[in-house]
């Protein structure tokens, strides 16, 4: 692969993972003191082909494998760290063994993606 579309692994997608860090930033201030959910959609990959992630998620978080994700902006968390979260669905080993294995949420997670904080979406109050 030609060094000019390598991607590195601060990159999403061709796209550095600062860059989407900015667009969440943006939607943040634009939300101007409001709550808001952006979600990846739900589904399993078509019989040909593989399952497409909403556009918005796609273009604030540049994660295109994670079926049942959410960004959460929450401007009233008191922890600024937990104002912008991504949540992904809890582990299900049946289904992981279909559609291949997670990340499990942590470190390594937080630095592939560029959130700071990473949840289990089990964990948002309905």
């Amino acid at each position: 692969m030609p060094s000019s579309t390598k991607h590195t692994k601060r990159e999403r997608r061709g796209i550095s993972l600062e860059e989407y860090g900015q667009r969440r930033g943006r939607v943040f201030k634009a939300l101007n003191g409001a709550a808001a959910v952006v979600f990846s959609g739900e589904g399993s990959p078509p019989l040909l082909g593989k399952w497409q992630a909403d556009f918005n998620f796609l273009y604030l978080a540049g994660i295109d494998y994670e079926p049942g994700a959410a960004v959460l902006f929450e401007p009233s968390a008191e922890n600024p760290k937990r104002r912008i979260v991504l949540f992904l669905r809890p582990a299900d080993v049946e289904r992981d063994r279909w559609d291949g294995y997670r990340d499990t949420i942590g470190s390594a997670l937080r630095e592939k993606t560029g959130f700071e904080t990473t949840s289990v979406r089990s964990q948002i109050k309905q």
